[in-house]
């Protein structure tokens, strides 16, 4: 087996591929918790690695990293704010503590050793890792230590560092995706530095990707070569001053947010280990802003064309919405994180296909998403949704559809309160959704809603959007859409609005085109009240700009345009469509 870290060639041995991990994953939750320690770890290793020569003694071909040494450089980092005090982050005390390496050291990581590390490896005595603590024994020296099985071009004093999404993949990839572990080691690092979507976080990372490309430019002149080594603690220091220089913000944070830039740049491969040097790093690639911010706060889809597209994910803008008056620093103030989103296309270009592929995609992310099918039939959407491998959803999120609700009234229903006998269908479908909303976000589950619904006017359908957006759990979740499909049907069936009702015929141009501004204005409603509640709204138009006057003005309000266009391909199969997309 060969894997490939930053950079480098390791060649594993036979006996290594047959180890296997067994990790306990009942819920989300569980998820959560198990991953964000195991990369608390894997941060912990790299902390220490980079702070402090590894020990090897005479004659070591390869360092060793003493157990105790990881312990103090997670209680700095603790107290430094570096490492959360949480359920999913790593505690210090000794059982998880162990736990944490003793999953990596049985996924072949590293190897365990008894007492400092000395001499060749072959010389050391094996440890083993059941019943041990990490605390220190009374004469000073280290119960234990972990050597790297990478056989690495390295100096003896070098430490090698870890690339978290690199285990993390390995250990969890039965359980999720590989798009979804990528984005839950960001989310977790997003939440060990509090990175929220915000003007000044967004101006750090801005400063720090400029010194960044500078620091590497000036030194390849300087050293003619394509590799630019670099102290880490003279990266820090270039990214903290430069910060300071273009905003004025405390010490302490603009050292918290540097050293977040350099783990981030570890995770996606732009920042590389020194192989002589310890407390060295390599800026191997030029640093994108763009892409970097879309990479750490963009919503990663299972479309890996439309990834790349979008840098890495779909980055959520800000809303349209400011305040009047700001309370406090502006700077401080955080972005709307939502968007007023349209796919069109004609028929048969797949865009029923792509919003669903989107919506599922946010309840993978622990979201919610709620699809009003305003013309097809549930049954061939579920067809759709088993065909393509959404369903079932393997515990990760629950899937609320018509037939999850029964026709009639249940016995239980009629005993709530809440429930009036005369409820419709709709109504109580409803109901059951903001009921399960409500529950998930405890367990940060995400919830996949479709419901078909027949709206004869404007305000049936306004009923039905304030009642989602009036949901109080959805600001409990990362993140939820709202899909219209397809929205421009509806605009040719509904009936007309009160005041132009008996006024429209063909030869009336003036009222038709009042009609056309008062149905452009309560479009813009719409998306203005999704942005106020902080949820993305999607809607799908059938057609194109060209042809139809109201899907121009949705095209020109709205944030993000996803534009689908059959392929002409010669003898395709009619079924099958290409994408393209632009913003």
């Amino acid at each position: 087996m060969e894997l490939t870290h930053t950079g480098v060639n390791i060649h594993w041995s036979t006996a290594l591929q047959e180890r296997k991990v067994s990790i306990d994953i009942e819920t989300p939750v569980d998820l959560r918790i198990k991953l964000g320690r195991i990369v608390d770890m894997l941060r912990v290793i790299n902390m220490a690695a980079l702070a402090t020569e590894a020990e090897h003694g005479g004659g070591g071909e390869r360092g060793g990293m003493s157990v105790v040494k990881l312990w103090a450089t997670a209680y700095k980092m603790r107290k430094k704010g570096d490492l959360r005090k949480a359920e999913d982050c790593l505690p210090l005390e000794p059982q998880p503590f162990h736990e944490a390496l003793r999953i990596l050291v049985d996924l072949g990581y590293y190897d365990a050793y008894a007492g400092v590390a000395e001499g060749p490896i072959k010389s050391r005595r094996p440890y083993s890792l059941r019943n041990c603590d990490v605390r220190q024994a009374p004469n000073k020296r280290a119960l234990w230590h972990i050597v790297s099985r990478g056989k690495r071009a390295m100096s003896p004093s070098c430490f090698p560092v870890q690339c978290p999404n690199e285990a993390v993949m390995v250990i969890f990839k039965g359980h999720l995706s590989e798009n979804l572990i990528d984005t839950a080691i960001r989310e977790h690092i997003r939440a060990t530095f509090d990175l929220a979507q915000s003007e000044r976080v967004f101006r750090a990372f801005r400063s720090f990707a400029h010194t960044y490309n500078r620091l590497r430019e000036e030194r390849q002149r300087n050293i003619a070569s394509t590799f630019v080594r670099i102290p880490v603690s003279a990266l820090l220091a270039a990214f903290s001053s430069d910060l300071q220089k273009e905003d004025f913000i405390d010490p302490r944070r603009a050292g918290q947010l540097a050293r977040a830039f350099i783990e981030i740049a570890l995770c996606v491969g732009i920042l590389w280990r020194d192989r002589t040097l310890y407390d060295h790093l390599t800026l191997v690639t030029p640093c994108d802003y763009q892409w970097l911010l879309s990479t750490l706060f963009g919503l990663r889809t299972s479309m890996g064309e439309l990834n790349r597209i979008f840098f890495g994910g779909i980055l959520l803008p800000g809303s349209s919405q400011i305040p009047e008056r700001w309370e406090g620093d502006r700077r401080d103030q955080e972005l709307v994180s939502s968007l007023a989103a349209m796919v069109q296309g004609e028929s048969g270009s797949g865009k029923t296909t792509f919003a669903c592929h989107l919506g599922f995609d946010v309840v993978r992310h622990g979201g919610v998403c709620l699809y009003l099918a305003l013309e097809q039939w549930p049954n061939d959407l579920q067809r759709s949704f088993y065909g393509f491998g959404w369903l079932p959803e393997k515990g990760m999120f629950d899937y609320l559809g018509p037939s999850s609700i029964a026709p009639r009234q249940t016995a239980e229903e009629a005993g709530d309160p809440e429930e009036d006998s005369g409820s419709s269908y709709e109504t109580r479908y409803f109901r059951a959704f903001q009921r399960q909303v409500a529950r998930n976000h405890v367990e940060r589950k995400g919830v996949f809603g479709l419901m078909p619904i027949r709206p004869r006017s404007w305000q049936q359908l306004r009923k039905w959007i304030d009642s989602f957006l009036e949901i109080e759990a959805l600001q409990n979740y990362p993140i939820s859409i709202l899909v219209l499909d397809p929205f421009n049907a509806f605009i040719v069936l509904a009936d007309p609005p009160p005041e132009f009702s008996g006024k429209l015929s063909s030869e009336n141009a003036i009222v038709s085109t009042e009609l056309g501004h008062w149905i452009r204005a309560a479009t813009s409603d719409i998306f203005e009240a999704a942005k106020a509640t902080n949820v993305n709204i999607l809607m799908v138009c059938e057609g194109g700009h060209m042809q139809d006057r109201e899907i121009s003005h949705i095209t020109n309000t709205s944030d993000l345009v996803f534009s689908l266009h059959r392929a002409n391909l010669g003898f395709q199969d009619p079924n099958v469509t290409e994408a393209g997309f632009h913003a």
